[in-house]
């Protein structure tokens, strides 16, 4: 039915009382743009949800692992110094106990030195007694045997010269008589 054009309603979407699918496509493209746009802040708000669990499930595991490399750090360092100070009380024993083998040692020596100088201060003094004694003692005749000792070595050799001096003459005598023959 065909209505004149004054009685003819003009709605935002007619224009001189033609309608127009502008109004339905561009309502169709709202809600089509709307709907998209809820979907994609949806999708944005799961990944971000999904970001946030993933960057708190690294920050949950980041520090366990920090937490032990600083107690294997840590273990490997008092190891070391554990290490280092049983070396030192075992450098102190062994030097400790070179010391004192090397005391007892001089010890012991000096010990056997004071022992042999006694001994043989000792063993000089009696022989110094046994020959002051002989000598301070007289004979029956009055006499002092160091006077008679020092007269005997004088004998002695008195008489091992002269026997030297004939012994000489002998051979002298001898080696003429031999020059004489030939």
């Amino acid at each position: 039915m065909n209505l004149p054009a004054s009685l003819a309603v003009k709605s935002p979407g007619h224009q001189l009382g033609r309608p127009t699918r502008s109004s339905s496509s561009s309502s169709s493209s709202s809600s089509s743009s709307s709907s998209s746009s809820s979907s994609s802040s949806s999708s944005s708000s799961s990944s971000s949800s999904s970001s946030c669990s993933s960057s708190s499930r690294n920050s949950n595991t980041a520090p366990s692992a920090s937490v032990a490399a600083a107690a294997a750090i840590a273990a490997a360092i008092a190891a070391a110094i554990a290490a280092a100070i049983a070396a030192a009380i075992a450098a102190t024993a062994a030097a400790a106990i070179a010391a004192a083998i090397a005391a007892a040692t001089a010890a012991i020596a000096a010990t056997a030195a004071a022992a042999i100088a006694a001994t043989a201060a000792a063993a000089a003094a009696a022989a110094v007694t046994r020959l002051t004694s002989v000598l301070s003692v007289k004979d029956r005749k009055g006499r002092d045997r160091a006077c008679l000792w020092v007269r005997r070595r004088q004998n002695s050799t008195a008489l091992l010269q002269q026997q030297q001096q004939q012994q000489q003459q002998q051979q002298q005598q001898r080696q003429q008589q031999r020059h004489q023959q030939q």
